[in-house]
């Protein structure tokens, strides 16, 4: 979703339609925060949930600073609204990909559990 709404953003002129579109873009940004940080604490080690989460938090936090420094050079080279495109763009090409990773890990998953079954002898 925040690809989608970055990439319908990008080029919009209409004030009322870039508004939903916008809308889009930060409802998407904070669910994955939101499903990131919730991944983190259900899946992980009770012992070292803080840690992963103290990891987490650097690379999410720490890496604003230079990203924007970042955009702000890109966006000077090729403007703003393209440069909110290739935003948009970007994370949908790793959206896609990590749905990919998802998913292949999913048939594998399934694959072993249907070589773990116990076979049960006829009566």
């Amino acid at each position: 979703m925040f690809g989608a709404g970055l990439v319908l953003f990008s080029h919009e002129d209409n004030y009322w339609l870039a508004l939903l579109f916008v809308t889009i873009a930060g409802f998407g940004m904070m669910s994955q925060i939101t499903v990131s940080n919730t991944l983190i604490q259900t899946t992980v080690d009770q012992n070292m949930r803080g840690r992963v989460i103290s990891f987490y938090a650097m690379a999410f936090f720490g890496m604003q600073p230079p990203g924007g420094l970042l955009v702000g050079s890109i966006s000077k080279w090729v403007g703003t609204t393209n440069t909110m495109l290739g935003e948009g763009v970007a994370a949908l090409l790793i959206g896609l990909l990590h749905w990919r990773y998802l998913h292949r890990e999913k048939l594998k998953l399934k694959k072993k559990q249907v070589l773990v079954q116990p076979v049960v002898p006829a009566a």
